[in-house]
């Protein structure tokens, strides 16, 4: 038995065209995935990450990390960070660890009598990341380049446990439709751009075009924002499920805005402009590289002229191109069946 662990809307978007592929069951508490499921044809059973290990599972298929898996079934993760996932990798970012616990247990574990039951040993309860990448998963869908260079140079690949697969979501992508939206996709969070947003809004609208406002799931799911949410609801916009793709409201996009959402990336493949809002300074990241292939706003002022650029004298399409080609392998709309091939011949 194949069991796909979707706990989250977007596991499932990465993990479907591979499941249909190879049938299996969808694992999940997610009741959006449930009945997403249960209308895609896949037989779903009710279950988050305490019952992984109560599963008679032969596969197990998962598109994020997940820190105890179950020593049984053949496991496979569908690499999702396109960019930098720090939970993935071996190094440990200090500067995000706040549990009290934390400190002592890495001086206590760097000695090597106890090192291999220190705080960052397989069995301690104060394991902050768990088992290496590499010991982890037996199978890993790598979907570009840039991940792959990630991951060998943390030395979390080794001989025949990856694959250079794509991104499965990425198969049924209709590249043809009309281009006649705007589409909005902001992050979550302290980076988010939505506290712009209402000058945004005021912009755009003078540009003819509909706009599809769609952020990023958890600003609806812990309510961020709230305020200028509202305010947003006068505004002639469309607010489709933020439980849905975003990659189906970017086939008919003439126009990215977002700002250090992974939305951005997952655009070059259309290769059409792009605005980055990026009024918050951030560390060097896989969505900084952006910035070469798109116009870019540091503060609300810029905004009407970086649109302008964007929509009237687009000269970024080769940059787009050089990074689409960095970020992804192909987009043949084979990805998910790669996957499953790999899946079923070390069945």
């Amino acid at each position: 038995m194949i069991i796909y662990f979707a706990e989250r809307p977007y596991e499932y978007h990465h993990e479907i065209p591979v499941a249909r592929i190879t049938g299996g069951v969808i694992l999940t508490k997610s009741e959006w995935v449930f009945s997403r499921a249960e209308k895609d044809g896949m037989e779903c059973t009710y279950g988050g990450k305490e019952e992984l290990n109560k599963i008679d599972a032969d596969v197990l298929v998962l598109s994020r990390h997940i820190r105890n898996l179950p020593d049984k079934p053949f496991k496979v993760q569908i690499f999702h960070g396109y960019a930098e996932k720090n939970y993935t990798y071996r190094e440990i970012n200090f500067k995000s660890q706040k549990n009290i616990f934390f400190w002592p247990c890495f001086f206590i574990d760097s000695i090597p009598l106890i090192k291999k039951f220190g705080c960052f040993g397989e069995y301690s309860p104060f394991n902050m990341i768990g088992k290496r990448m590499e010991d982890r998963y037996d199978l890993i869908s790598i979907p570009g380049k840039y991940a792959e260079e990630q991951l060998k140079k943390k030395k979390l690949l080794r001989k025949n446990n990856w694959i250079k697969a794509g991104v499965p979501k990425f198969d049924g992508v209709n590249f043809k439709r009309k281009k006649k939206t705007i589409l909005y996709a902001p992050t979550w969070g302290k980076y988010s751009s939505i506290p712009h947003a209402l000058y945004l809004l005021d912009v755009l609208k003078e540009y003819g075009y509909e706009i599809v406002f769609k952020p990023h799931p958890l600003v609806i799911e812990k309510g961020e924002f709230a305020g200028i949410m509202k305010k947003m609801e006068r505004y002639d916009i469309i607010s489709p499920d933020p439980y849905e793709d975003v990659i189906s409201f970017m086939e008919e996009a003439r126009l990215l805005i977002t700002d250090y959402s992974s939305s951005g990336i997952e655009f070059l493949i259309f290769n059409q402009p792009i605005v980055l809002l990026h009024f918050i300074k951030r560390a060097e990241g896989a969505e900084k590289l952006l910035e070469s292939a798109a116009e870019v706003a540091r503060k609300s002022s810029e905004i009407d002229n970086a649109v302008s650029n964007a929509l009237e004298n687009d000269e970024k399409s080769m940059e787009r191109e050089k990074l689409k080609n960095l970020f992804f392998y192909p987009v043949d709309g084979k990805a998910g069946r790669r996957v499953a091939e790999a899946i079923i011949a070390r069945l």
